[in-house]
């Protein structure tokens, strides 16, 4: 029988240009409390069906609480949605505490009701006693931002990306995991904080979220902003062992190579769109492999590709990339999500017209059928080695380019990139958990590094937080 012909990309020139996705303006909020705004806990997010989480305690980095799964989830499922009580720049978590800065968090409350202060008073609060000149500072207002407030988003292209809100009902007992199951994501025009399944969640499974921007690993961040180092059980809790190294390797290489592709598409400097193709195929792959394929970041890298693709006016991998990047944001964010409706305007500008919803939910169920239909009738690496232009790399990678492109990302010796790529853990090595003193190991590193990456960061900021705290007073 002979091969079936596969769907080939023809280079078409645009009719109109393609405007390229610019982020917008970085905001940083000023200290406010949302008075008025709780109305206890409700049965879901839309006050209908069950709830589908319960609060529970544990253990993983002193967290006191968190919230469990009544029942298996599915990714892309909408789990809750809660409005703030009160936001604040991130920033106030890495400033030294002083009276002044209290008396600043005190004020930012001042329209929390009655009812909703007394909810306040009865959260976890780490305070710290703190040696000022006069004796001893007691820090409440700190403590209680500290030990309740959760980022409103971890995506940094968004206004509120440095923004923290705390919720009364659940959100704010959410804990942090360097590979979350869940996203949370701001809805501005209605005041809500969105949480999503990225991954599929099983009945009793913690629902975590990351507390750092764009998913990025940074213990250093982790221990200046909130205070503690990572001990989840994905790549952190590996006993010190070959498994726990290539795991923690094979995370690095994802951030690196997520950052890498980001920064090529809306960077100044030219790029060598193969080698940007080769790495964004090798992260496809890797984050399919951990799980995460309905996961921000694997939504990001499809929409860079549809950037790029838009550069070169390679319109039938555009409109492609556009349709994964608009399905995987929909599956972690939900539809509110400003880049849902930047595809949206994309790809009306490539069809020369405004599309109406009715026409776009048209044009979406037409184009989805095409795009799925492909995927079930070849293997998913060979319609991603297709779509990810294999011919511009496929020379490249036979010689070993992509062994030596993430060799140079990881700052390893040449060739030892396979043994990251293609890494197997054992179950007992994953469960098993190390000692005591190894977690304080890392902890003492992890404050060297602090200490020695960003002691020029912590002097500017320092004196960016005084002026902030005026501001906000």
């Amino acid at each position: 029988m002979a091969d079936k012909p596969k769907r080939p990309y023809h280079r078409r020139e645009p009719a109109v240009s393609l405007p390229s996705i610019s982020p917008p303006e970085r905001l940083l909020l000023p200290l406010t409390s949302k008075s008025k705004r709780f109305k206890g806990p409700i049965s879901g997010p839309n006050g209908r069906q069950p709830l589908l989480f319960r609060i529970s305690t544990f253990a993983n980095h002193n967290c006191g609480q968190g919230l469990l799964a009544n029942q298996a989830i599915s990714a892309g499922s909408q789990i809750w949605e809660e409005k703030p009580i009160w936001t604040g720049p991130t920033a106030v978590l890495g400033m030294k505490p002083s009276k002044e800065l209290e008396e600043s968090l005190e004020t930012s409350f001042k329209g929390v009701t009655k009812e909703e202060m007394k909810i306040l008073r009865e959260m976890g609060n780490n305070q710290e006693f703190v040696a000022v000149d006069e004796g001893f500072l007691d820090t409440p207002w700190l403590g209680l931002v500290k030990t309740n407030a959760i980022p409103l988003t971890h995506n940094t292209t968004s206004p509120h990306h440095n923004t923290l809100g705390i919720f009364l009902s659940y959100l704010s007992k959410l804990n942090h995991a360097c590979k979350p199951n869940t996203l949370q994501t701001y809805d501005s025009s209605r005041d809500l904080l969105l949480l999503y399944a990225i991954t599929d969640i099983a009945e009793d499974e913690e629902l975590t979220i990351s507390y750092i921007p764009d998913l990025r690993l940074s213990n250093p961040y982790l221990k200046k902003y909130f205070g503690f180092t990572c001990w989840c059980n994905n790549w952190c809790r590996y006993p010190e062992s070959k498994g726990k190294k290539k795991a923690q390797e094979r995370a690095v290489l994802v951030d690196r190579l997520w950052t890498k592709i980001h920064e090529d598409v809306v960077g100044d400097e030219k790029i060598e769109l193969g080698t940007t193709m080769m790495l964004g195929r090798c992260l496809w792959g890797l984050l399919v492999d951990e799980g995460m394929d309905t996961d921000f970041r694997i939504a990001r890298l499809f929409l860079d590709c549809m950037r790029l693709m838009g550069y070169v006016k390679d319109l039938v991998r555009f409109e492609d990339f556009a349709l994964l990047a608009h399905k995987a944001y929909l599956s972690c964010t939900g539809p509110s999500a400003p880049e849902v409706e930047r595809i949206k305007t994309e790809i009306s500008v490539l069809s020369e017209k405004t599309l109406s919803d009715d026409q776009w939910k048209k044009y979406l169920k037409e184009k989805y059928t095409v795009l799925d239909g492909r995927f079930t009738e070849d293997p998913s690496d060979e319609v991603m080695d297709e779509l990810f232009h294999r011919e511009l790399w496929a020379e490249k990678y036979a010689k070993g380019g992509l062994e030596a492109e993430i060799d140079k990302l990881m700052g390893l010796d040449a060739g030892s990139v396979k043994e990251v790529v293609k890494v197997e853990v054992s179950d007992e090595e994953v469960r098993s958990e190390a000692s005591n003193e190894e977690v304080m190991e890392e902890e003492n590193l992890d404050e060297e590094v602090v200490e020695e990456e960003n002691s020029d960061e912590e002097v500017r900021s320092e004196t960016s937080d005084e002026e902030m705290v005026d501001e906000s007073e």
